[in-house]
């Protein structure tokens, strides 16, 4: 699937064959929140994966709210991800 940007068509291609299902993706609820998790969060954020080659990339399965409030936000493990969105919604770390 082509990416079409701001000055038309190019050659970027989303990675989303590079990514490795993590254990938890398999579960229901999200591994942020606690909540049901309906939707993969994929670390690194798809939009940054070419940033970071030498990084294993994984999904995650998280619910809609965190994964839209991640974006292409946060770190680039599940427990930066997880502090990230803990301390966003106000929730203990711990």
């Amino acid at each position: 699937m082509a990416y079409y940007g701001r000055w038309g068509k190019t050659r970027y291609r989303a990675p989303q064959k590079a990514y490795v299902d993590h254990e938890s993706i398999h579960g229901t609820t999200c591994v942020y929140c606690g909540l049901s998790g309906t939707t993969r969060d994929h670390i690194p954020a798809i939009a940054r994966a070419y940033e970071t080659p030498d990084v294993p990339h994984i999904c995650v399965r998280a619910c809609e709210r965190c994964n839209q409030l991640l974006g292409d936000k946060g770190g680039l493990s599940v427990e930066e991800r997880q502090n990230f969105v803990r301390h966003k919604l106000g929730l203990s770390t711990g």
